[in-house]
């Protein structure tokens, strides 16, 4: 049986998984197994590289369930790591159906995450809760309350898709992220840090930039002319193969 070999990054404690796929022969079916804690790899999700066109390379996201998802904001910053580590272009990669901008800032790797998303207010159980969708869908609640997160993760106003849920404390913009797909807090999330950044500001005041606490880290979050970037490290941890 041949080996699969496998790089493991991680962003502000968000780690992953990243396969070089290009040859389009990866099973599906072990992405479950890889990110399993105590009998795989480890990892909050799995990354594959595959080709995009002659110019930019494709970057497919599963999360630990094997759920595939249409963006992960700490795993592009690592897959632009990954690719700069690896010699390859990492400017321009194509997620879902769109083409995303990446470039370093110092040590930390930026990310053009698109235009600010329109909010939504809802009440669950007498708690507002604002709404949107930074590349997968987000509530930001602010104040605690973070033992109701899988309750609200799987509210029937989120079926049959669910939702991400955060928790802010707005004095310090420390934040809890509750994941979908890892079911479960996780030391931090890109498109979290940007959707928790969008309610701080459109809806509080906050100005730009912001510095989101998780965690795992610091994440930067710049909201310029209708636009987010998303700054944040990605380190190699290590890399290794495995049947």
């Amino acid at each position: 049986m041949s080996k699969l070999s496998f790089h493991k990054y991680q962003g502000a404690g968000n780690d992953f998984i990243i396969i070089d796929d290009r040859a389009q022969t990866f099973d599906l079916s072990l992405v479950p197994r890889l990110c399993h804690r105590h009998t795989g790899v480890g990892a909050d999700g799995v990354i594959l590289l595959q080709n995009a066109n002659a110019t930019c390379f494709r970057m497919r996201y599963f999360n630990a369930n094997g759920q595939e998802v249409e963006r992960c904001g700490n795993g592009l910053r690592c897959f632009v790591k990954y690719l700069k580590d690896q010699g390859l272009a990492y400017n321009k990669i194509v997620v879902g159906k769109d083409l995303v901008t990446g470039f370093f800032v110092q040590d930390r790797v930026a990310i053009e995450m698109g235009a600010v998303p329109e909010i939504k207010k809802v009440a669950i159980h007498d708690r507002e809760v604002f709404l949107l969708n930074t590349g997968v869908p987000h509530a930001v609640l602010f104040g605690g309350g973070f033992e109701q997160a899988s309750e609200i993760r799987n509210h029937v106003l989120f079926w049959p898709e669910g939702v991400n849920v955060n928790f802010v404390d707005l004095a310090t913009l420390k934040v809890r992220t509750y994941e979908r797909g890892v079911e479960g807090e996780t030391l931090a999330c890109g498109t979290g840090a940007c959707a928790v950044a969008v309610v701080a500001h459109q809806v509080h005041g906050v100005p730009s930039p912001m510095f989101l606490h998780f965690a795992g880290g610091v994440m930067e979050v710049q909201i310029v002319q209708g636009r987010m970037l998303m700054i944040g490290p990605a380190t190699f941890v290590f890399e290794g193969a495995c049947e």
